[in-house]
Formats: structure tokens, C-alpha cells, sequence
């Protein structure tokens, strides 16, 4: 029988759930800029071109990385009895 530190988890899924709301409200900041400039193409597009702003990029990639961990996370939490 081990614990499940469903206090700490919750905790740390918190933390995530802010960590990823900051990184969302970045994107949002980007993506208004972008509409703002006539560079709405950006926001339409699954491609990248090498030349648009890479802070989009870092930061989709950062947020893909924050999701997943949240994902797993919230996952573990909610079935505890599977391993």
C-alpha cells in the first residue's frame, strides 16, 4: 500500500494550471501584436517559416511541454489504482 499525496498533487496541478495560464496569456499578448501588424497569416498557419518572430515557437513549445506534464499529471491523479 503506498500514499497518494492527493494534497501535494493537487498542489503541484495548481501550480501547472498557473504556470500554463501565464504562458497562455503570453501567446494571447503575441497573437494580438500579430493581428494588429496585418501578421494574422501567422495564427492561421500549421507551417513555420524561418523568418516570422521565434518567440511564438519557444513558446508554443513551451506550452506543449507544460500540457503534457499537466496531462500526465491530472491523469495519474485521477486514476490512482492503475499503474
Amino acid at each position: 500500500m503506498f500514499r497518494r499525496f492527493g494534497r501535494v498533487h493537487c498542489r503541484l496541478l495548481l501550480q501547472l494550471q498557473a504556470e500554463i495560464t501565464v504562458l497562455e496569456r503570453k501567446l494571447d499578448i503575441l497573437d494580438r501584436q500579430d493581428d494588429q501588424t496585418g501578421k494574422c497569416y501567422r495564427l492561421k498557419r500549421c507551417s513555420w517559416d524561418p523568418s516570422w518572430n521565434a518567440n511564438q515557437k519557444e513558446l508554443l513549445e513551451e506550452l506543449k511541454q507544460k500540457i503534457v506534464e499537466y496531462g500526465m499529471s491530472s491523469t495519474e491523479f485521477s486514476f490512482p489504482n492503475q499503474i
